[in-house]
């Protein structure tokens, strides 16, 4: 029996684990991943980045769960290779970029095919971007929405009321939106995590940064906020803990470890 039988742990990666879009994890997070592995704990990432991505960073530790991407739109295996679980949009949300589009602060979309994200046909009439959107490869994960950051919030406000239905709305950073299919995301991942569990889970740990690890945090029996995330994080979180540069999934390990639940 290890100290940690029954514990999953999720942790957010850009701002969590990782300094954001760099390939290096601190030597104390990697033991620490390694020590709570040992004692029977299954250790995953919930992240907005591919399986592609995630993999660059398995010679520093590796997960033994299977991992939540593309901020929910899929859950794969632990190696990254093979998807069990797929949230896919269809044509519908073509009538989202009618409405997004026509904004004149919108930088861009892109569109998330769980591989490569396309920039956003930046010449032409409405019709002519829809087309050229409408042309992309499947399947479709997700769509990213890139405006300055003043109107981000009040976007995503009106993107809920006409869209909410449909999708779901979230931000992994200040500038952006992302748009992924009804009842998907980080949270109802963990819920699948645990049901899906070759063994029972008793006790779930999510750690995040930005607005896109709320619903993960809440799900969680314990919730933690990194010192660096932004506030509505940090009250969804049962815990702060320290800064990512600080090691901070190293510290929520050796806390646990020193008062298990």
């Amino acid at each position: 029996m290890g100290k940690f039988d029954g514990y999953l742990f999720l942790t957010d990666m850009d701002g969590t684990l990782t300094q954001p879009g760099e390939p290096e994890i601190s030597q104390a997070n990697c033991q620490a991943i390694r020590y709570f592995q040992a004692e029977g704990g299954r250790f995953t990432v919930a992240t907005g980045r591919s399986p592609d991505f995630i993999r660059n960073y398995m010679d520093l530790f590796r997960p033994n769960a299977p991992l939540i991407t593309l901020n929910g739109a899929m859950i794969c295996s632990e190696d990254g290779c093979t998807p069990l679980k797929e949230f896919f949009i269809d044509e519908k949300i073509l009538d989202v970029l009618s409405f997004l589009l026509p904004h004149p602060y919108m930088y861009c979309v892109y569109f998330g095919n769980g591989i490569t994200q396309y920039n956003r046909m930046m010449e032409g009439t409405l019709e002519e971007k829809l087309n050229y959107y409408a042309a992309l490869p499947k399947p479709w994960y997700k769509i990213v929405t890139r405006q300055p950051e003043e109107f981000a919030q009040p976007l995503m406000a009106e993107l809920e009321q006409k869209f909410g239905h449909l999708y779901e709305f979230d931000r992994s950073y200040s500038m952006g939106i992302e748009i992924h299919k009804k009842g998907s995301g980080k949270g109802a991942c963990l819920d699948w995590l645990v049901n899906h569990s070759p063994d029972p889970i008793r006790v779930t740990i999510a750690a995040g940064d930005y607005e896109n690890d709320i619903s993960m945090i809440r799900k969680a029996t314990i919730g933690y906020a990194v010192s660096n995330a932004i506030d509505s994080v940090k009250h969804a979180a049962d815990r702060i803990t320290v800064s990512h540069k600080d090691s901070a999934i190293a510290r929520i390990i050796e806390e646990l470890d020193r008062n298990p639940i």
